[in-house]
């Protein structure tokens, strides 16, 4: 696999997660506050690594 398909796929499972804390915070999927803190806070931190992942790979590939 390529170093971009990783951190998109990154960037995808940071959406999901994002989306489960949502669901998790309007009791969508039951009554759980600190896991869905915990998923928010995890998609956002996958998600800035994503994006800086692929980033940082398209600026060296230009070198």
């Amino acid at each position: 696999m390529r170093n971009t398909t990783q951190y998109a796929a990154i960037i995808v499972i940071g959406i999901i997660a994002l989306i489960a804390g949502v669901l998790f915070q309007v009791q969508a999927l039951g009554y759980h506050p600190t896991r869905a803190i915990v998923l928010i806070v995890v998609g956002v931190i996958l998600l800035i690594s994503g994006i800086a992942g692929m980033m940082v790979t398209r600026n060296r590939s230009r070198l």
